[in-house]
Formats: structure tokens, sequence, C-alpha cells
């Protein structure tokens, strides 16, 4: 039934955007939870913009809420997503979804930001 679709779709998306938070804790340096294979072998994801790669985010530091694999929320800053996407934890059916959640994050073509982690700021 299509109440079914749309239950399995939102289980599927909360998997992938949980396996994004995981990514996002692994590559800050966090370890909440297991380690994540080093190579993931999705291509990347620019959470800007899925289509547009100098489309780059202006504010790294900001929080963003994103669903998680429990059907809850998780805050996830914006360089810790990017960098999850830019190294392949994200899959590519789910970058437009982390796109449209990444509007907070300020994009801009051309834009540069600092890698420097989030706790030395």
């Amino acid at each position: 039934s299509g109440e079914d679709l749309r239950s399995g779709s939102k289980t599927m998306i909360r998997k992938a955007l949980g396996l994004v938070l995981i990514a996002a804790a692994s590559v800050a340096g966090h370890s909440p939870v297991p380690p994540i294979p080093p190579t993931p072998g999705h291509p990347a994801c620019n959470i800007c913009n899925s289509t547009d790669p100098n489309e780059r985010i202006t504010m790294p530091h900001v929080v963003v809420v994103v669903p998680d694999e429990k059907g809850g929320t998780e805050d996830v800053t914006c360089i810790n997503l990017q960098r999850a996407g830019d190294e392949g934890f994200i899959e590519p059916e789910f970058c437009p979804l982390i796109a449209a959640l990444a509007k907070p994050c300020g994009c801009a073509v051309g834009a540069t930001v600092s890698d420097a982690p989030d706790d030395e700021t």
C-alpha cells in the first residue's frame, strides 16, 4: 500500500542519514560509534548543491538537524556534514536530500572554509 511505501522510504532515509552522522562523527575525530571503513565507496556529495561542485559551505560551524536512524533527530555541524559528503559517506540517492537540509550552511560558489576541527574555534 502507499502507506507501507512511505514508511519504507522514511526508514531507508533514516538509516542513510544515520550513516552520515556516524561518518561525520568519525571524520571529526570523535568516536561515539565503531570506526567507519576508510573507503565507503560512494562518489563525493557536495552538500551545498549536488550538481555544482564549485558551490561550498561558508558557515562551517552552523548546526543543522538531520533525521537519525532511530526516528529522532541529530545535530551535526555543516563542516562535518560536508566532510562526510566529500569523503563518500553519503549515498548518491540521498545527496539531494542532504543538500536540502544543508541550506543554513551558507553555500556560495567559490567559497572556501578552514578545515579546522569544530573544537578549535
